[in-house]
């Protein structure tokens, strides 16, 4: 009989697999085990190795949710500054449109992505500080 959090685990990888409206049998073959295995795993009878989790991604499940209860979406959620990401795109986007208007999307992305990586890693670094040294790497027109 498996401990609390393998059960646990358990509990998350069968409300996984029921969410994306699979069978066990077909999500032992997404993972590409049996289908016992795949039961011992979804029951709590035994815990997955380590390398099971890249084929739960893989079979489209939610590794970080089956594994400690949190999705994935709401660390990420956590780990942004929203509103520094909204000032910066405001603020970059009217002076790519006031003096840059040649920059495509994939290279408005790298400067929001240098902006806000310098104002969220940079202490004390204001939106308009990371975006005046966003400017020193903007082309001119």
């Amino acid at each position: 009989m498996g401990s609390e959090a393998t059960k646990a685990l358990g509990e998350r990888l069968r409300a996984e697999r029921i969410k994306l409206g699979r069978k066990q049998s077909e999500m032992s073959r997404a993972m590409g085990m049996s289908d016992v295995t795949y039961r011992s795993y979804e029951s709590g009878r035994s815990m997955p190795a380590a390398s099971i989790f890249n084929r739960l991604k893989d079979a489209g499940v939610d590794g970080m949710y089956v594994l400690t209860g949190e999705r994935t979406q709401d660390q990420v959620d956590r780990a942004i500054n929203w509103p520094l990401m909204l000032e910066l795109a405001g603020q970059l986007e009217a002076v790519v449109a006031e003096g840059v208007p040649h920059v495509g999307q994939a290279e408005r992305a790298n400067y929001f992505r240098l902006a806000y990586y310098r104002a969220a890693d940079t202490p004390g670094c204001t939106a308009d500080e990371a975006i005046k040294f966003v400017l020193g790497h903007l082309p001119r027109a």
